[in-house]
């Protein structure tokens, strides 16, 4: 069911594909360019090692 709520999602945004995200924490502030990297496999896991790269250095610089 998810998947059919993320592709009705894309294709809504279609037709509003400069909106972007007010607030909040994604991969990318386009919602188009966000809905087309949770259906494409591979690439929501790239975006997830780039956070845990941020979170990590954040980590890392808190607690010196």
């Amino acid at each position: 069911m998810g998947l059919m709520n993320d592709v009705s999602n894309l294709f809504l945004q279609i037709f509003d594909p400069f909106e972007e995200y007010a607030s909040g924490n994604h991969l990318f502030d386009n919602k188009l360019l966000n809905q087309v990297v949770r259906l494409t496999p591979g690439l929501k896991q790239i975006g997830r090692f780039s956070n845990i790269a941020s979170e990590m250095e954040y980590f890392i610089r808190s607690n010196r």
